[in-house]
């Protein structure tokens, strides 16, 4: 985590003349700063960080921006669904493995349902990655739309789909995505999500199997 203290003068970016005064006390650590320039950035650490106090000394205005970034941390599975039933695979030729070779074209199966909702649930995303081992196959070829049943539209890209559809109770949505196989090694998924966008009742996050690809 860093937070970053920036003087807002007349301009942007100009000099100063006069230099900015402040002070703060980071877990119970205080210093005190006297500096011309009107970016003053301080790198903390995330993992300490408990409290945090800043005092202006100085007669210019001062504007505190907290910045702060992380990688999720790899998880064995992760399960967790809403409103939603959602289950995905990956398989060849109809059978379902987790080891693969350069070169195979095969396919992520998505299946979406309903879990306790009557109603019809309109505005559902789905986010599909797959690990970098992976590229998507745009089955669409000269423009022409090829979307799965029940589909209102999709955005492929290298290495993902974005889906957005309906879900109507007791039915159960089946998507095939075509990939290829392009490099060797053993990959983590990363998470498959998939929300109703004006409802956050409904949700699911789930984390595809492990694959290993060899040579």
């Amino acid at each position: 985590m860093s937070f970053l203290f920036q003087a807002v003068a007349a301009l942007y970016g100009g000099s100063l003349d006069q230099p900015i005064r402040f002070s703060y006390t980071f877990n119970g650590q205080a210093k005190s700063v006297e500096t011309f320039s009107t970016v003053y950035p301080v790198l903390l650490d995330a993992e300490q960080a408990r409290s945090i106090r800043f005092e202006n000394k100085s007669g210019i205005p001062l504007a505190v921006n907290f910045i702060q970034s992380g990688v999720e941390p790899l998880s064995e599975s992760v399960n967790e669904q809403k409103g939603i039933k959602m289950d995905m695979w990956f398989e060849n030729g109809g059978k379902r493995m987790s080891v693969y070779k350069p070169g195979d074209e095969i396919e992520a199966v998505v299946e979406i349902s309903l879990a306790g909702i009557t109603g019809k649930v309109e505005n559902v995303a789905l986010n599909l990655q797959f690990p970098n081992a992976f590229e998507a196959i745009n089955t669409r070829i000269g423009g022409i739309e090829n979307l799965p049943e029940g589909v209102d539209y999709q955005d492929y890209r290298d290495n993902q789909v974005k889906s957005y559809f309906s879900l109507i109770p007791s039915r159960v949505l089946r998507m095939r995505f075509p990939v290829q196989v392009v490099f060797s090694g053993k990959f983590s998924s990363p998470l498959s999500t998939c929300e109703a966008m004006y409802d956050p009742a409904v949700s699911a996050r789930i984390s595809p199997p492990k694959i290993e690809i060899q040579r």
